[in-house]
């Protein structure tokens, strides 16, 4: 994106391409002092702003060009208004057919979730459908007021595992979350624990330390992390028994409302 001044620059020698480069660049400099800084402000500028830098004809020649240029910018908006009120009326019947194509499909993954709960994960048909939903997924997370949480969840069950949310937070962020996590551990989780284990800031990062032995994984660094900024946790990362599924996990263990990470087995001990 060019600079005010290149800009403006650019504008005026569209024009005026013999315009000797010393009152180029003061005629450039007095109408960003006067406040131009995009193309449509120049229709304002007054023809006693530049005449001391060109001959009247070209000050009027060049006070013409910009404003006949808006006026067809504003025809243009005229135009694509009237167009987009066409769109919008075959838009809207189109966007209802496939609303409701769309809610076939969640009362469809509704009842296999019913019949065969959180291993129906597994199913290659349930990815593809939460894939196809994905736009009725987002009306109802930015849904005004805001809907419950547990709304959400009885709505859209298969929203709340891992690979489901994984898929969705790339599709709203065009980020690979799982990558991004790893390639961070790589690029920064060494430093990170290398730093807390010469400068420990608190006995609850040493705590960390001492159980963990140091060693780099995601939840050693949020560990670490956590017990610097002395948050509890069991506000992040709930431990669970070694062997439990999801499905037991979500009846045996208090979640709370707010995202967690369930670690299976203890923390580690050091070696």
């Amino acid at each position: 994106m060019l600079e005010p001044s290149d800009m403006i620059r650019e504008v005026i020698l569209s024009t005026l391409p013999s315009i000797p480069e010393e009152s180029l660049g003061r005629m450039v400099a007095k109408l960003i002092h006067q406040g131009a800084e995009t193309e449509e402000d120049l229709q304002y500028v007054r023809e006693q702003v530049i005449e001391e830098f060109i001959r009247p004809i070209q000050c009027r020649k060049r006070l013409d060009a910009w404003k006949h240029k808006e006026n067809q910018r504003m025809q243009m908006g005229l135009h694509h208004n009237e167009d987009l009120q066409t769109l919008t009326a075959a838009h809207n019947g189109s966007l209802s057919f496939h609303l409701r194509r769309q809610e076939d499909k969640r009362q469809k993954m509704m009842e296999l979730f019913s019949r065969e709960g959180s291993s129906g994960m597994e199913r290659a048909e349930v990815l593809k459908l939460m894939e196809a939903t994905y736009y009725l997924q987002r009306q109802m997370i930015n849904a005004n007021p805001v809907s419950a949480l547990e709304d959400v969840k009885l709505q859209w069950p298969y929203l709340f595992f891992p690979r489901s949310m994984c898929t969705h937070f790339e599709r709203l962020t065009k980020v690979t979350i799982v990558r991004k996590i790893e390639a961070f551990l790589e690029e920064h989780g060494r430093n990170i624990m290398e730093f807390f284990k010469q400068n420990p800031t608190n006995d609850d990062v040493k705590a960390v330390l001492y159980k963990t032995d140091c060693s780099m994984t995601a939840s050693n660094i949020l560990q670490v992390l956590m017990a610097h900024f002395k948050e509890p946790l069991d506000a992040l990362i709930i431990q669970s028994d070694v062997s439990a599924t999801p499905a037991i996990v979500q009846l045996t263990v208090p979640l709370a409302d707010t995202p967690c990470l369930i670690e299976a087995g203890k923390w580690s001990d050091p070696c």
